[in-house]
């Protein structure tokens, strides 16, 4: 197993309390990396000190993460890292008979909220040290989306954005890619399948382990990519 050193790293976390959230989290810190992961609710814990990070971050209001990025910089001085594992799925009707409001929901939700922790990562990331971004977006995104459109191609448009942003960034040491998991093996999508091959489901410390990897120095020469995390399926 590979040991990265994420010593003096600040890597941001966003949909940190998802299904994916604990597993990339400790793996990041395992490495020695200082981990920031921003929640839309407030911590149950006292409120941050004058010299602490506030992680409170609704990451599809502008302001919002622009200001979470802009505090982060001015109280650790770096942004090393953003891995971001926003987002949510819904089954849709098919698209004669698809809701506008759930269209809508799926693309503020996943591909709205992608754009706008990237664009003000570049920001932050945009001194010599660059830093890495990794997006999680689907296996789906390459499916026909068969009664889920707005699932699917919110999650094709991070993969657009993840190779507009590489090319725009080639040689600024700045890499930008994504992982396209199946169906992740956690509680809610076993309780949801519960007649499913869950040992064929991709587990999280899996997809933690690529997207360490992703992070790294290892994968400097990475950008634009979309790496299929599909597990045994």
């Amino acid at each position: 197993m590979a040991n990265y050193d994420f010593k003096d790293k600040v890597m941001v976390v966003t949909g940190g309390s998802g299904a994916l959230g604990p597993a990339v989290m400790d793996k990041l810190a395992a490495a020695g990396a200082k981990v920031l992961a921003p929640s839309r609710k407030p911590p149950e814990k006292e409120p941050p000190g004058p010299e602490e990070v506030n992680l409170l971050m609704d990451a599809q209001d502008e302001q919002s993460v622009k200001s979470f990025f802009e505090e982060v910089l001015a109280k650790e001085g770096r942004v090393d890292g953003l891995v971001n594992l926003i987002g949510g799925f819904a089954m849709g009707d098919p698209v004669a008979s698809l809701p506008l409001e759930l269209f809508e929901q799926q693309l503020d939700l996943n591909l709205k909220s992608a754009f706008l922790v990237t664009k003000y990562a570049l920001q932050a990331m945009s001194g010599p040290e660059g830093g890495k971004i990794v997006h999680v977006a689907s296996r789906a995104a390459v499916d026909k989306g068969a009664n889920s459109f707005p699932y699917s191609v919110s999650k094709l448009g991070i993969l657009r954005l993840v190779e507009a942003a590489a090319a725009e960034n080639r040689g600024k040491n700045i890499n930008i890619n994504a992982v396209m998991p199946s169906i992740i093996d956690s509680p809610a999508n076993r309780e949801a399948m519960p007649e499913a091959n869950f040992e064929k489901w991709p587990k999280p410390e899996q997809i933690a382990r690529v997207i360490a990897f992703l992070v790294s120095d290892e994968a400097e020469l990475i950008s634009g990519a979309a790496i299929p995390v599909y597990g045994k399926a």
